[in-house]
């Protein structure tokens, strides 16, 4: 029953991926390429804003993958060509179905020994348990309980196979048993190693995206700080030019009040001057007509 419901999972992302590649492709015009680079970014921001617990094509949804989105176009390789909620949503889906299909294949097959998870499969993992174990409240009581039927199959298939391995008389089952037994210990200890590792990453993650948060602030801050500087120092140069202005107007206003005092001055003098040049005519005439008189007498 839980491969079933892994096949049924795995069947539909990767039918949602194939369609998402072929739309995301026609939208990035061959320009954008994902990356394990960036599918860690995308996966990380995923798994912080939790868009799938919502379900699909609700209102609540469709706002976390826009937050998605919104916070993946912060980082370099994204703000060249930043990605809409549809493209991340997309690629999402894609390498969950491919998730899926591994993870069923690795059910599937028996006697082999997984190859170490990657920091990508690791955050698939978290996010798969969740999704997993997330019921949304708009499903009908029918998927509520064909969901809880396929866990508890599950959880009983996991304990009759430990038991009846446990009955196994045989040397040679014995032997496979404790094979089994030891690669299933194997595997549980790697599942809780790598639930301890996802979430100290986790935690270093969300400290790593405080510390640039608190940096971009600081950034911000000094950036106002400057630009408050460099207006002031426009608002003084403005100001000194204007007062130099309005101090040369008043200089040249004092020049012209000072040259026309001088030509009032000049022209006074001009005038008595030639007052006194009357006064001596005068007297001279003055003078030659007594003279005549006398001699005319």
């Amino acid at each position: 029953m839980f491969c079933s419901l892994c096949y049924s999972l795995g069947s539909l992302f990767a039918f949602i991926s194939f369609v998402s590649t072929k739309n995301t492709a026609t939208r990035n015009n061959g320009t954008f390429r994902w990356d394990d680079a960036k599918d860690k970014i995308l996966l990380r921001e995923v798994r912080v804003v939790e868009p799938y617990i919502w379900k699909g094509g609700s209102k609540q949804a469709g706002q976390g993958w826009t937050e998605t989105a919104k916070l993946v176009n912060t980082y370099e390789g994204f703000k060249d060509m930043p990605r809409d909620q549809r493209a991340v949503r997309e690629r999402f889906n894609k390498l969950m179905g491919e998730f899926w299909s591994k993870t069923r294949a690795e059910l599937n097959a028996s006697g082999i020994s997984p190859d170490p998870p990657t920091e990508i499969e690791i955050l698939l993992e978290e996010i798969s348990e969740i999704m997993l174990n997330t019921v949304h409240t708009d499903k009908n009581k029918h998927e509520k309980d064909e969901r809880a039927k396929a866990l508890s199959v599950r959880d009983a298939a996991m304990h009759t196979w430990g038991k009846s391995k446990e009955r196994l008389g045989s040397s040679e089952d014995e032997s496979d048993g404790s094979s089994e037994e030891s690669n299933k210990t194997k595997q549980t200890k790697r599942r809780k190693q790598r639930k301890r590792k996802s979430s100290g990453d986790a935690f270093e993650y969300l400290r790593m995206r405080s510390e640039q948060s608190m940096l971009v602030q600081q950034q911000e801050m000094e950036l106002r700080k400057q630009q408050a500087m460099l207006e002031q120092q426009k608002f003084d140069a403005r100001e000194k030019k204007q007062q130099q202005k309005q101090d040369e107007l008043i200089s040249q206003q004092q020049k012209m009040n000072q040259l026309l005092e001088n030509q009032q001055k000049q022209f006074n003098l001009q005038q008595q001057q030639q007052q006194m040049q009357m006064q001596m005519q005068m007297q001279m005439q003055a003078a030659m007509l007594a003279v005549l008189e006398k001699v005319a007498k």
